[in-house]
């Protein structure tokens, strides 16, 4: 697949190490200490969507030291190519929108 951040033709078996080691900039990364609880936020590069997740880390102060970390840009991307692959056409590299009512990420 070719990478939708840059011109990098990404190797079919692990287009996530690519993603997450190149692109971290894209994931905004926003951490509540008091519930230890960290947000991913991650927008579709195709559609107007802002994919979004929570997760409590097991060390958050580790975690925090390096917003950027592989880790991060790993859950991060694997929910973005989630959505390319249930809503975008992948023979298209995602610039036709798939119809599905039943998936209304918030943005």
């Amino acid at each position: 697949m070719d990478c939708f951040y840059c011109t990098y033709r990404v190797e079919a078996e692990d287009p996530l190490e690519h993603l997450a080691r190149q692109h971290a900039d894209q994931v905004d990364v926003a951490a509540d200490r008091v519930t230890a609880r960290v947000q991913l936020r991650i927008a579709c590069p195709y559609c107007p969507f802002t994919l979004r997740t929570e997760f409590r880390p097991t060390d958050i102060d580790a975690m925090l030291a390096d917003e950027n970390s592989i880790e991060v840009g790993l859950v991060a991307f694997n929910l973005l190519l989630f959505h390319l692959t249930q809503d975008h056409d992948p023979g298209l590299n995602g610039e036709r929108l798939i119809e599905r009512r039943d998936f209304h990420p918030t943005g």
